[in-house]
């Protein structure tokens, strides 16, 4: 009985790594910022992610990193530690806003991207508050990705 409790316990405090992330492990966090540093800084300044930061995410989600080779298909995923929040868009780059997130599927990484800049291009023009882009990412950026792409 024991056995069976610590395991129970173990799986509780792992979280299966999806195109949405745990909120109770990947809440999103933001940085005080103004549009016209989102739009005439790089983010290299903000962007520190270390190797062991990474290590970290991926163990929190139940994940091991893996090469292209040994990604196939869902059951055998491929992810990059992502921002929830884009530095793009006044993300912070700390473990609060990191995930791993699977390439493939019908919402991988690359279609996120393609949300993140969309964001950093509507806030630059002035077509968006930061805090609406941050907003239609760090809720659900599936349905920010609907929204906006008209899908």
């Amino acid at each position: 009985m024991k056995t069976l409790f610590v395991i129970m316990m173990l799986s509780a405090s792992t979280a299966v790594a999806g195109w949405l992330p745990d909120p109770a492990i990947t809440p999103g966090a933001t940085r005080v910022v103004t549009v016209k540093e989102l739009c005439t800084t790089s983010t290299k300044a903000v962007r520190h992610t270390t190797s062991a930061t990474k290590a970290a995410v991926y163990r929190k989600y139940g994940e091991v990193p893996r090469r292209s080779p040994e990604c196939t298909g869902p059951s055998n995923s491929c992810f990059e530690v992502d921002h929830l929040v884009p530095l793009e868009v006044g993300g912070a780059d700390v473990i609060e806003n990191l995930w791993i997130q699977p390439y493939d599927g019908d919402f991988g990484a690359h279609i996120k991207d393609k949300l993140e800049n969309l964001m950093h291009r509507k806030v630059c023009r002035g077509e968006i508050s930061i805090q609406d882009a941050q907003k239609a990412l760090m809720e659900n950026w599936i349905d920010g990705y609907k929204k906006y792409f008209a899908r």
